[in-house]
């Protein structure tokens, strides 16, 4: 009985520990799955982590490139709105040459106009004539004598015109007005200026009106006139070679 009771110790023992041993497997196994669903959601999660994360390199790699896009494009807009503003200043100022250009032309052509002056004794009548500036000084007071001329109908001749002694000096030809009237009328009955008197107011006119229009044109200057050299006599009118008129 006691050898028995001791088999059947040693066998309950036995299965005892067989059953333990057996519960102890499946526990493992329960803690090892566990243990690698853990590592694989760990797993997981850094990889989406990461997915994440260059997703977001990605997106701000692309926000960079887009501001530098538009940086570049507002670089380029504002070289085109400066080349622009460039070729616009370019036109004005090509514009501002091109009117000061025509300024001057006209200014050159408004130069040769000129007025004289057909009067006597401080009354004159204003004409306007062509006077070329590209002549000599003498050469203009003598288109001013002769456009004189035409205005009282009378042809005036000069031997000499000279720029000096502080203004001008006219010698007269014997053979013109004021001094032959006769012969040197050339008028129609309709001048600007009809002289109906005789010699001496050819003469006063002529005179008169040679010095008020050499004076206005040349900006002032005394003004001296003679006949072949020496002084003047017609009638009551006395002029001096040396003195100013």
């Amino acid at each position: 009985m006691k050898k028995f009771g001791k088999i059947i110790c040693v066998t309950v023992l036995a299965l005892a520990l067989g059953l333990t041993g057996c519960g102890n497997k499946d526990d493992d196994k329960e803690t090892t799955t566990v243990a690698a669903e853990k590592t694989e959601a760990k797993t997981e999660k850094k990889t989406e982590e990461k997915t994440e994360e260059k997703k977001e390199e990605k997106s701000e790699e692309k926000t960079e490139e887009k501001s530098e896009e538009k940086t570049e494009e507002k670089k380029e807009e504002k070289s085109e709105e400066k080349s622009e503003e460039k070729s616009e200043e370019k036109t004005e100022e090509k514009k501002e040459t091109e009117a000061e250009s025509t300024s001057e032309a006209a200014s050159e052509e408004v130069s040769n106009e000129a007025t004289i002056y057909v009067g006597k004794d401080g009354s004159f009548t204003e004409i306007k004539a062509e006077i070329s500036k590209d002549m000599s000084v003498e050469d203009q007071a003598a288109a001013i004598i002769i456009e004189i001329g035409y205005a009282v109908g009378y042809q005036i001749g000069t031997l000499d015109i000279s720029n000096g002694k502080g203004g001008f000096s006219i010698d007269f030809s014997s053979d013109s007005a004021p001094f032959d009237i006769e012969n040197t009328y050339k008028g129609n009955g309709a001048e600007v200026y009809p002289v109906s008197g005789g010699q001496e107011e050819v003469a006063k006119v002529v005179f008169d009106s040679i010095k008020e229009s050499l004076q206005k044109y040349f900006g002032g200057g005394d003004v001296y006139f003679s006949l072949n050299g020496g002084d003047i006599t017609i009638g009551s009118i006395t002029i001096s070679a040396v003195e100013p008129y």
